[in-house]
């Protein structure tokens, strides 16, 4: 029986921390982590830049990170780039307030600012706070507040736009510092899960995934013809690692031959040629773009799936499913 996979990334208040700190489980220190080189959510619609860390500025022991505006044909696109993270607050905790602090500076920005929303369990916001980012080439400290009455978690966004007429552009970070109340956000321990608010899910099955025998044990992997993947936080490279996982057992197994993720439709026509074994496709210039960055995982699986399809009598196809306004610079992906 032929399955199909579908990778979605859903939206939950789940979390698997491992002993981490909270500003090394969200990234709030912006740093680098394998070859991943952004580890919060850039947001798809219409986003004109380049996202990176800046490695010829040191501050605090690190480059910092850097949303720098994008040159194609030797046109210079302003900035256009909305990024966000989503805080699973410690559920011991009373505060009645989160501070918000980012330490960043800026050039040539027509606006920028950070967001801070208060969510419920149910993913509704409960009060929010905005503080504008204004352009200065020192560092600078940039702080809102948010009242935390009835929130389980905070969704932090920070918003670039660039001058159309100025360049260079760009909105270094360096780090976002939180506190709940008056007490530093990283003394908290951080949340393994919610407690009594976690997804009702019928008949859990325990599984390690140290080898490939504890994917047999799952009977629905055999006999679904449409298998959808959720994942529980947007970032987490163990859960996109037992995604791929899934997905290459599904292929090798269980005679699956199309997978579809939560990408761009545009690049992704592009980056199936690539995985069907098209030479004429770059992978320097695709898989690792900086406009729409991967995960190492899902790289990984990209290169072993073309691999795969080298031998393969019928080959699988990988497509994106994100409809997203096609825009000048989206059609360098077509």
């Amino acid at each position: 029986m032929r399955t199909y996979v579908v990778f979605f990334l859903l939206f939950s208040i789940c979390v698997h921390a491992q002993d981490r700190t909270y500003t090394q489980m969200y990234y709030l220190d912006f740093h680098q982590e394998k070859d991943s080189l952004f580890n919060w959510y850039i947001s798809r619609d219409k986003t004109q830049g380049v996202v990176m860390h800046d490695t010829t500025v040191m501050k605090n022991n690190k480059h910092p990170l850097g949303i720098f505006q994008q040159c194609l044909w030797n046109v210079h696109f302003p900035i256009n780039v909305n990024v966000c993270q989503n805080v699973l607050l410690p559920r011991t905790h009373n505060a009645s307030y989160a501070k918000l602090t980012l330490h960043c500076k800026g050039q040539n920005l027509y606006r920028a600012y950070m967001i801070g929303t208060a969510l419920d369990y149910k993913g509704e916001a409960m009060a929010t706070d905005t503080v504008f980012l204004i352009e200065d080439n020192d560092w600078q400290a940039y702080s809102c507040v948010v009242p935390l009455k009835g929130s389980v978690m905070l969704n932090i966004q920070i918003e670039v736009r660039g001058n159309y007429d100025k360049i260079p552009q760009k909105l270094l970070l360096d780090h976002l510092d939180v506190q709940l109340d008056s007490c530093s956000l990283d003394r908290f321990a951080v949340q393994d899960s919610y407690g009594d608010r976690d997804l009702l899910i019928e008949n859990p099955f325990p599984l390690s995934f140290d080898t490939e025998k504890e994917y047999s044990q799952i009977k629905l992997l055999g006999k679904s013809k449409v298998l959808a993947l959720g994942e529980t936080f947007h970032g987490s490279a163990s859960m996109t690692k037992v995604a791929t996982d899934i997905m290459k057992y599904q292929i090798l197994h269980n005679h699956c031959k199309l997978i579809l993720l939560e990408r761009p439709i545009t690049q992704w026509l592009t980056l199936n040629r690539y995985v069907q074994g098209d030479d004429s496709v770059c992978p320097d210039s695709l898989l690792f773009a900086d406009k729409f960055p991967l995960g190492q995982e899902l790289k990984e699986f990209m290169l072993w799936l073309r691999s795969y399809n080298k031998t393969s009598g019928k080959k699988v196809g990988l497509y994106g499913i994100d409809i997203e306004m096609i825009d000048k610079d989206e059609v360098y992906w077509l």
